[in-house]
């Protein structure tokens, strides 16, 4: 289960990794953007928290089947995709919300 948490924890917050540069908002320096990211990722984490632990209930219980099956590493990396996704999507939709456009 330790291991379980720690990789969803890991893939949390390298998704959240130098966020600051991909969003842009007219007349906001660089720190009121990293502010605003920083805020947006507290909250995209949290949205994501519940997700994370019921993945780690799942993979604490039956992680030693998959393994034995050959598929762990595959249901570990679709757990953690589902999660990358809800928090960019939650991170994107505070941003917006306070005006920012990604930058592409």
């Amino acid at each position: 289960m330790r291991r379980a948490t720690f990789l969803l924890l890991l893939v949390a917050l390298t998704a959240c990794a130098d966020e600051s540069s991909r969003w842009a908002k007219p007349g906001v320096g660089a720190a009121t953007v990293s502010t605003d990211v920083d805020r947006c990722e507290r909250q995209a984490r949290e949205a994501t928290r519940r997700e994370d632990q019921i993945n780690a209930d799942i993979l604490a219980s039956r992680g030693n089947d998959w393994q034995r099956t050959g598929t762990l590493s595959a249901k570990e990396a679709d757990m953690a995709a589902s999660s990358r996704s809800q928090g960019n999507r939650a991170l994107a939709a505070c941003m917006a919300a306070k005006g920012y456009s990604p930058v592409r």
